[in-house]
């Protein structure tokens, strides 16, 4: 071993420490997810990635229509799939393998702000946090749009410390990496300019690098341009699904925590759907990026047409950016963290790394531009992401910057006790009033609890073939809400596979009772009818579901 490497090995011996704890730990979770039967229920977003990578890697490399996520993930994903086998052990070790390289580049960014102690602290932080563990070990962008996003904020640091073009470069072309992971990184393009004509002053040479640094975001763009107008004919810079997503955040019922649309769509509305809907209302045929404009455009309508109602919902999403609660969309995180010790005994969480964070602000803001930077960041993204709707995987970008905040608050803390404790009054008042904000809700959840865990573990099983078992969980989920959309369906098909049709036909019939707007029911109604020989009654029932569903494949069959 040469002298270079010991040498090297010594001066960075407390970050390998902390980076062997970390891998530890995402072994030990793998381990014991691996052994739970959630392991292989791919919850919608987990499907999604995982069947669009399969398909990339089995040859259909450039599909057929405009994106509708952002596919930088899924074609790394696709990528491993095609080098290593399909495999969700692939999927999600590449999720371990990211996390590790955030919390290294954690340790780097608190190394370069402030000193080794608190870049090391932030990493450990990161290391033990429970919520970067959980999604990391999931097939979701979230954790390399993390990675990417704490990539450029670095060169961003070093870019305006040597103020060099090649900088530029590099934080432009790291930007649009993360821009083709998750679009939201755009918005950090007019805050950088912003910052850079503070920093630089002189007009030439704020142009010249403003300028780079937005053609090196571009040149990263342009493939996925290129790609959507060549194969769909659709100018979308990126994907298409921006629209929906501001819709499902701002319409009349919305929560903002659900990504639910009205009724009928509901919880589990298909692109097909929103097309048709969005078609039918404008009289002509839409291409994907036509159908996000729709979409936005019904968002801004009614936040034009409602703005107290708006403003009102958009305040709750912004408190729930700050809040300690934890909240999925695809599954119920508090019974997941219950059923996985190395989650469920973990004491760190949102409250308490947001408590040390406003710590850190207060002090450091007057005096460290380091802090004032990473609050700017925090800010800017939570301000655009709460048009959208809150889920706690929209936040996990943000943790870097919470835990570098908080290890700086901490040793802050710890510094004033040593020297005149009294100057930590304030700090400790701050650290009370911010606890109080995260840890109590002052913004309640939607009421009740949603079935719809519950329904996706009896659909698993139902794919699988076990209708007892799926039968199960559907009734769960039926004793939480026996009205909640296609509950009732989903146990009328789980009798109907085992040849109990009388049993299916009482539940498609309650499914008609209670959300008369759908059209499934009618379908499997008409089904159950044309099995037995009634046809007119399949006809009528058909026409019905036709009503509600004009391209329902299974009711145009009938």
């Amino acid at each position: 071993m040469s002298s270079v490497l010991k040498g090297s090995l010594k001066a960075n011996r407390w970050l390998l420490l902390v980076l062997a704890l970390a891998l530890l730990v995402r072994i030990l979770y793998l381990g014991y997810y691996y052994n739970m039967p959630d392991w292989g229920q791919l919850t919608v977003d987990n499907y999604y990635h995982h069947h669009w990578a399969q398909s990339i890697a089995g040859g259909n490399i450039f599909g057929d229509t405009t994106y509708f996520r952002a596919p930088f993930y899924v074609y790394c994903l696709a990528l491993l799939y095609a080098l290593l086998g399909t495999s969700l052990w692939v999927g999600r070790v590449f999720g371990l393998i990211v996390g590790l390289g955030s919390v290294t580049v954690t340790y780097l960014m608190g190394k370069r702000m402030f000193n080794a102690k608190i870049g090391l602290t932030a990493a450990l932080l990161q290391s033990m946090f429970p919520v970067m563990i959980y999604f990391e070990g999931e097939l979701l962008l979230d954790p390399l749009f993390t990675l990417l996003l704490q990539l450029a904020v670095y060169r961003l640091m070093i870019w305006f410390e040597n103020r060099t073009i090649s900088q530029a470069l590099a934080t432009g072309l790291l930007l649009g990496l993360a821009s083709i992971t998750r679009p939201t990184a755009l918005v950090f393009i007019p805050l950088i300019v912003l910052l850079l004509a503070i920093s630089l002053k002189n007009a030439g040479a704020w142009a010249k690098h403003s300028i780079i640094f937005i053609l090196a975001v571009s040149l990263v763009m342009a493939p996925i341009f290129v790609r959507n107008l060549v194969v769909a004919g659709d100018p979308v810079p990126i994907a298409s699904q921006g629209g929906i997503n501001l819709y499902i955040g701002n319409n009349s019922n919305a929560d903002g925590v659900s990504a639910v649309l009205p009724e009928p769509l509901g919880h589990n509305w298909r692109l097909k759907e929103i097309t048709y809907l969005a078609e039918q209302e404008v009289g002509k045929k839409l291409k994907p990026g036509e159908v996000s404009s729709f979409w936005t455009n019904k968002a801004f309508h009614w936040m034009r047409n409602n703005p107290g109602e708006f403003i009102k919902l958009y305040l709750k999403k912004l408190y729930r950016s700050f809040s300690d609660r934890e909240i999925s969309n695809n599954r119920d995180l508090g019974s997941f963290f219950n059923e996985v010790p190395i989650l469920k005994y973990n004491p760190l969480s949102f409250g308490i790394l947001f408590t040390l964070a406003i710590v850190g602000i207060m002090a450091g803001l007057g005096r460290h531009s380091h802090v004032r930077l990473l609050l700017l960041i925090v800010l800017v993204y939570v301000l655009a992401a709460s048009l959208f709707f809150f889920n706690s995987r929209f936040r996990l970008p943000l943790l870097p910057y919470y835990f570098l905040l908080a290890a700086f608050g901490l040793f802050s803390l710890i510094d004033l006790f040593r020297s005149k404790w009294r100057a930590s009054v304030p700090l400790l008042f701050g650290a009370g009033c911010a606890a109080l904000f995260s840890f109590y809700p002052l913004v309640p959840l939607p009421r009740g609890s949603s079935p719809l865990p519950l329904t996706s573990k009896g659909l698993y099983y139902y794919a699988n073939e076990d209708f007892d078992r799926a039968i199960y969980y559907h009734r769960l989920a039926l004793s939480i809400d026996s009205t909640f959309p296609e509950t009732n369906l989903n146990l009328g098909a789980c009798y109907f596979k085992l040849g109990l049709a009388d049993s299916a036909r009482y539940f498609f019939e309650r499914e008609k009772r209670f959300n008369p707007d759908r059209a499934k029911a009618y379908t499997n109604i008409a089904s159950l009818y044309l099995v037995n020989g009634q046809y007119a009654q399949a006809i009528a029932e058909a026409k019905q579901a036709l009503a509600r569903k004009p391209y329902d494949v299974m009711a145009n069959m009938v």
